[in-house]
């Protein structure tokens, strides 16, 4: 899912993803993430 949100008037837009297959693939997932310079927040 792609969430648009406006804060102090800027716009951001959120990725929502799931399905993986435990918490370890979630946190592999997100350091991919981070190291392009993105930011990513684990949700459980």
């Amino acid at each position: 899912m792609i969430e648009k949100v406006q804060r102090d008037n800027a716009i951001f837009y959120r990725l929502r993803v799931g399905g993986f297959a435990s918490v370890a693939e979630t946190r592999s997932f997100c350091s991919a993430v981070r190291e392009r310079g993105l930011g990513c927040t684990q949700v459980h």
